[in-house]
């Protein structure tokens, strides 16, 4: 396989220890919603998704949300990356590669917490929700901007709604199991663009070589 230039990760649960703080943003809406209830919307668009639940949502004025999406976005910026994560991703950028992210985040979620981790600098184009809500429409917009093929990208991801998403669009997948869905929500179906699924840095990283020279 040819190797890819540019690499595209999720954000959350993937570069971004931020599980928990996402997880309680979606309780603070959908109070009776269960574990299993938030994990299954992450089988799909997580914002399409949402918008599909029947469980009742918390009816908030304009200011109501604007004062805890400002929460969230400082609390956020707390959050940590996962170990290994900087050297993988700085050691990807030094050697050529461009770096993306494509994710359900909007900017002000997702741009000042991997500018307090220090690896903002490192990625070229930050696809967010801003952009567009359909992350397969996202891969459409990267491809054009880059002048690159499916084959030229790799995908990393925490979520089975991601890989199907990047199903539709061709691009090659990468799965970890250190963010929202384990290894059994990978293989509940065949995925022909499942490069793997990893359950370390580590072991992402030795996928990555795999088709990136670094």
């Amino acid at each position: 396989m040819p190797k890819p230039k540019v690499i595209v990760f999720d954000l959350d649960g993937v570069l971004v220890d931020s599980n928990e703080i996402t997880a309680k943003e979606f309780f603070k809406i959908y109070q009776t919603a269960t574990q299993d209830t938030y994990r299954e919307t992450l089988c799909g668009n997580f914002i399409e998704e949402c918008k599909k639940l029947i469980i009742p949502k918390v009816v908030e004025t304009p200011e109501q949300k604007e004062a805890r999406l400002l929460k969230y976005a400082e609390g956020k910026k707390s959050c940590k990356l996962f170990l290994g994560i900087f050297e993988l991703l700085n050691d990807l950028h030094s050697s050529g590669n461009t770096l993306v992210v494509n994710t359900s985040a909007a900017v002000r979620t997702c741009v000042p917490v991997l500018e307090v981790t220090d690896v903002d600098k490192l990625f070229d184009f930050f696809a967010t929700k801003d952009v567009a809500v359909s992350k397969s429409e996202k891969f459409e917009i990267i491809k054009e901007r880059y002048g690159v093929e499916c084959k030229d990208m790799i995908f990393v991801t925490d979520t089975l709604g991601d890989l199907r998403e990047a199903k539709v669009s061709g691009i090659p997948t990468i799965a970890v199991t250190w963010g929202i869905h384990d290894r059994s929500y990978f293989t509940r179906e065949a995925h022909d663009n499942l490069i793997a699924i990893v359950d370390t840095v580590a072991e992402l990283r030795e996928k990555i070589l795999e088709s990136v020279k670094i």
